[in-house]
C-alpha cells in the first residue's frame, strides 16, 4: 500500500482496521517483505494478519501463516503463493472478528527487523558475494528493479540463476 493511515481514517472502522503483511511480523515491516525474506536466504516465511496502527506494520497480530520458501523460488513465485494463503487467513480472521473470538497479540518491538522500499541500486550484483548470495539477490529481485552487472560497458538483467555444487 505504501502509506501509514492516518487516525482518521482508522477511526472509521468501530471494529479496526485489518491489514494482510506479507511476512511473519515483526519481522520485515515495510514495503518490500518478500524481497527481502529471499534476499536474506530466509528458508520460510508467511503472511501476518494485523489490527493497523499509526505505526509501520506495528499493530498487533490476530492470525499468522507460515510457508516455505524454496530454492529456486522467485518474488514473483513467493508473491503468488502468499497472496493464496493471505487471502485464505483473512477470510479466517474476520471470522474471527465477526463472532466475537479474535485474541490480537502484541508484537514483540525487540525483534523487528526491516523491509525498506527497493531501490535500482540494490540490483547491481557484486562478483566478490557467494554465488548463494548473488542466486537469492536474483531471485528476490525480479521483476523490479532486477539484478544486474555491466559487460563491454552495456547493462546486462540476469534473470535467472542456479546453484550447481557447493562453493569451494
Amino acid at each position: 500500500f505504501g502509506q501509514i493511515l492516518n487516525d482518521e481514517v482508522l477511526s472509521i472502522a468501530p471494529l479496526g482496521v485489518i491489514n494482510v503483511h506479507a511476512s511473519l511480523l515483526p519481522k520485515y515491516r515495510g514495503a518490500a517483505p518478500i524481497n527481502y525474506a529471499i534476499l536474506n536466504g530466509e528458508k520460510e516465511t508467511g503472511v501476518s494478519i494485523m489490527k493497523t496502527e499509526l505505526g509501520l506494520d506495528s499493530g498487533p497480530v490476530l492470525i499468522q501463516e507460515k510457508c516455505s520458501i524454496e530454492e529456486n523460488e522467485t518474488s514473483i513465485e513467493l508473491t503468488k503463493k502468499l497472496s493464496l494463503l493471505g487471502a485464505k487467513a483473512l477470510i479466517k480472521g474476520l471470522e474471527l472478528i465477526r463472532d466475537g473470538k479474535a485474541n490480537f497479540v502484541e508484537q514483540d518491538h525487540s525483534k523487528v527487523s526491516k523491509a525498506p522500499t527497493l531501490k535500482k541500486e540494490l540490483g547491481k550484483i557484486d562478483w566478490n558475494k557467494s554465488s548463494v548470495e548473488i542466486h537469492n539477490q536474483v531471485r528476490a529481485l525480479q521483476s523490479w528493479p532486477s539484478a544486474y552487472t555491466t559487460f563491454n560497458g552495456k547493462m546486462v538483467k540476469v534473470w535467472e540463476t542456479r546453484i550447481m555444487s557447493r562453493e569451494l
